[in-house]
């Protein structure tokens, strides 16, 4: 096994990533097009801040915690005038993609 585990490492030259919550944000909104929405995303990475900061959250999935924090953030921006060409997610395509 660890042999097998040496010959792994060594075809991906030991470049291995951790999965994060912005990496999972970042691959939600460009599932959205919400990729150039920077008040979106600013808010988004206020939310994870704060979760990092809370140890109840490391129970859950890094997939988890970024889908919570866009959840989050298209409830709060549903509520506020969109003026200035504030564009928010769309709540439906969210909770199409959280069932899935």
């Amino acid at each position: 096994m660890k042999q097998f585990e040496i010959e792994l490492l060594t075809t991906v030259n030991f470049e291995l990533n951790v999965p994060t919550p912005l990496r999972f944000l970042d691959f939600f909104l460009w599932s959205l097009d919400l990729s150039d929405c920077e008040y979106t995303k600013e808010f988004c990475h206020f939310l994870l801040d704060m979760m990092l900061l809370e140890f109840i959250y490391q129970q859950f999935t890094p997939s988890v915690i970024a889908a919570s924090a866009l959840f989050c953030t298209g409830k709060f921006m549903k509520n506020l005038p969109h003026a200035n060409g504030i564009r928010g997610p769309n709540m439906e395509a969210l909770e199409n993609m959280i069932r899935e």
